[in-house]
């Protein structure tokens, strides 16, 4: 049939502008939108948990939607599709992270929203990959944007105080190595064996490459100025640490409770991510209590700043 106006041809393409949108990116996303007022309305009024959003999320990290996923586990644990979306849309290896001019790593520097949104997108694109993609984490995250996540932490965990970002970065590690876990864990928990493996796979691969590229740096400078010589219990455990007994958590039976001895740990962290201090005000008495790893000390001194929390990475 001929069209005979150029409103035939976006009705036409509108009919099917959610399969459409399935097969694209975020920007590509944009673009449609911004193509005319009938498509921008038909894309905001997606609902948030669409399987629309949830292809677009998949696509966004170069993956399609996995089959094997039960219907009732096809909702993220923490978040909306849509939320999850955008949080997406900051590649590691396509977003300007890091501020700064010439090639010295000491001119350069990187902001906490930036962190952040960088942090989120990790915890998000972990769950995704692992439940919804079903593929490595090393598929996910590759060279470029393994760089541009590794220089974004290490800039963050070495600017000097206030704005070094070391306890922050280490506090969410803690919380949200098994956030994840417990996140595929309930997703997954009706899940084929195969499919779960493939989960417990993917996750994997998402702490072999924060331990070994992203984080290191924590556990050479951060973990070990804490170390008590001598007394385990009372140190603060590593990086790789954490993230081996998140493995191991996961490969416990999905569908049965965790035992009583399968915990996340609990370390006294110094400077948490969810204490927000003064850190102009603090940081000579802070460098202090470092020296004289003093943390009982330290803590006090938190408390008596009145500490409130500072950035959270809820997905509500």
């Amino acid at each position: 049939m001929p069209l005979k106006h150029e409103t035939d041809v976006a009705a036409i393409v509108s009919d099917c502008i959610f399969e459409v949108a399935r097969h694209l990116d975020m920007v590509d996303l944009c673009a449609i939108r911004s193509t005319c007022s009938l498509w921008r309305q038909q894309i905001d009024a997606a609902e948030a948990n669409s399987e629309m959003w949830r292809s677009l999320a998949c696509a966004s990290l170069g993956g399609a939607v996995a089959t094997c996923v039960p219907r009732q586990a096809t909702t993220l644990a923490h978040t909306t599709w849509a939320d999850a979306c955008r949080v997406l849309s900051h590649h590691p290896a396509t977003t300007p992270w890091i501020a700064g001019s010439g090639g010295s790593l000491g001119t350069l520097s990187v902001s906490p929203p930036s962190v952040h949104r960088l942090l989120d997108w990790f915890v998000i694109a972990a769950e995704v990959a692992a439940v919804d993609c079903q593929v490595a984490f090393g598929a996910v995250l590759t060279g470029e944007g393994r760089s541009q996540a590794s220089l974004a932490i290490y800039t963050a965990c070495s600017q000097k105080p206030p704005h070094n970002m070391q306890g922050q970065v280490y506090a969410w590690w803690v919380a949200h190595a098994f956030k994840v876990v417990h996140a595929i864990r309930s997703r997954m928990a009706e899940a084929g064996e195969g499919a779960q493996q493939r989960a417990r796979t993917s996750f994997g691969s998402f702490v072999k490459i924060m331990t070994s590229v992203v984080l290191p740096y924590l556990d050479r400078f951060y973990v070990r100025r804490y170390e008590v010589a001598g007394d385990v219990a009372s140190s603060l455990p590593t990086v790789r640490e954490i993230g081996r007994r998140a493995v191991e958590m996961l490969e416990l039976p999905f569908d049965a409770p965790l035992p009583a001895d399968a915990h996340e740990p609990c370390p006294e962290i110094p400077m948490t991510a969810q204490l927000a201090v003064d850190e102009t005000a603090l940081a000579q008495r802070q460098r202090r209590a470092w020296h004289q790893r003093d943390l009982e000390a330290f803590d006090q001194l938190l408390l008596q700043q009145g500490a409130q929390p500072a950035f959270h990475l809820e997905m509500n």
